[in-house]
């Protein structure tokens, strides 16, 4: 729960130690959340925590967030695992930033053909 005081607030203004680790509690793989990375949403935020979480590769790269956790279908599940695992992609994602044009190139229209025929998959 985020305290009242805190909503519309920028993240930056918010003591490191209000904030929780991890994105979802729950641990859940994959996990699927909302996350508002500059400001607490304004209003009803049920549901809603502070959390920061590791999201780069060698757990170089923490970022804060309000997050929403956010149900997934069950027949959707394998779909995200696909994604999570990078299984649309010849090579890992871990340099992407780094690929030459045509490289990045293939990587995007992979990511994109997977995602394509799959619609919403939120509950």
């Amino acid at each position: 729960m985020i305290a009242p005081g805190q909503h519309g607030k920028n993240l930056q203004d918010i003591p490191e130690q209000c904030f929780d680790y991890g994105f979802d509690r729950e641990d859940r793989w994959p996990e699927l959340v909302l996350a508002s990375t500059v400001t607490v949403p304004n209003g009803n935020t049920d549901g809603w925590r502070l959390a920061t979480q590791s999201c780069g590769g060698f757990s170089c790269n923490e970022f804060q967030a309000a997050v929403l956790p956010l149900p997934v279908r069950p027949e959707m599940r394998r779909f995200l695992e696909t994604v999570a695992e990078e299984e649309f992609s010849p090579a890992p994602l871990d340099y992407f930033t780094m690929m030459d044009g045509g490289d990045a190139a293939a990587v995007k229209k992979g990511y994109l053909s997977c995602l394509q025929p799959r619609g919403a998959f939120l509950q």
